[in-house]
């Protein structure tokens, strides 16, 4: 089959049905109530974790090595909890992102708010630092539901079909997605506006070649986000989301603000704070993150991986 065939006739053909099937999901998940909708979504990536054993697998001895306090038994427990999460977290956008205003509101809460809502008042820009934790795609579009007019960064998806989707859900009550392709120049002109930006920062960003130790093992970092608020001289606020009673909490912590002076050292000095943060998150409530991306995935690439081992 040439190259030509599979580019203009098999692979558009593919990314409609698949994008058919992601509708059909959706179109089940909002027809059930709440309560049963999150247990299909949760039975559905269980599920997948066991038709997807050697990754699961994998999902394993990285929780492993980053809890080693944790039992076998412990683990296994972990991590297929943290697969059914991301059914669950699914389910949980797909419903809010069609219920009211007034209703999102009702189960969503900023806690310690006051720095974010002056910076809000005053026009005065800030990051919103978020980690893959439950629900990080509810709290984005409550936090556009209170008025506040902010952008997410976001890798967009392979499917034209399924990406434009998701940014329609992304982009509700008049949120702004920028795409993860060349993202500076585009995030520097949305904070010079004085308008707010969410980074959800991932431990294995293909392009990036600054490495940090996450959970004492190196993996490529993005550097966006310290390098926006060292470059423009704005403060970062790590913002922990969690599920309680029945609620969607974002807990805004104490901000984090840039060294004066632009350097590599510092661009990586934050990225260590920052990563810090994750882990402490992570340690609390284990089986909340998304173990299935597998941040260690380049670990081997980091030049000071290659120095240790040069070393043993």
């Amino acid at each position: 089959m040439s190259k030509f065939l599979k580019r203009k006739i098999i692979k558009p053909v593919s990314f409609i049905f698949s994008f058919l099937g992601l509708q059909a999901m959706k179109a089940v998940f909002i027809l059930l109530p709440w309560n049963a909708s999150l247990k299909f979504g949760m039975f559905c990536t269980g599920l997948a974790a066991k038709l997807m054993s050697k990754r699961f697998k994998n999902n394993m001895r990285n929780i492993a090595l980053a809890l080693p306090e944790k039992s076998e038994k412990e683990v296994y427990h972990i991590c297929m909890d943290s697969w059914r999460n991301m059914g669950r977290t699914a389910a949980e956008f797909i419903k809010c992102a069609r219920m009211s205003k007034e209703k999102l509101l009702e189960i969503t809460e900023l806690r310690n708010s006051a720095f974010f809502d002056e910076c809000v008042k005053n026009n005065r820009p800030f990051i919103l630092h978020v980690g893959h934790f439950p629900n990080w795609e509810v709290f984005g579009i409550a936090i556009s539901a209170r008025g506040v007019e902010k952008a997410v960064v976001a890798q967009g998806l392979k499917n034209p079909f399924i990406d434009k989707e998701i940014e329609r859900m992304r982009s509700l009550y008049n949120g702004r997605v920028l795409s993860t392709d060349n993202p500076f120049f585009s995030c520097v002109k949305w904070l010079k506006s004085g308008k707010p930006l969410c980074i959800l920062s991932d431990q294995n960003a293909y392009k990036s070649e600054v490495y940090s130790k996450f959970f004492g093992r190196w993996c490529a970092c993005s550097p966006l986000t310290p390098l926006l608020s060292i470059k423009l001289q704005i403060p970062v606020i790590p913002a922990k989301l969690y599920r309680e009673n029945g609620k969607f909490i974002g807990e805004a912590l104490e901000p984090v603000f840039p060294s004066k002076d632009y350097s590599q050292e510092a661009v990586e000095n934050m990225i260590d704070v920052l990563n810090k943060f994750y882990e402490d998150w992570i340690k609390e409530r284990p089986a909340d993150w998304l173990w299935a991306h597998n941040r260690w995935k380049r670990e081997k690439n980091a030049p000071q991986y290659r120095q240790e081992s040069s070393h043993e």
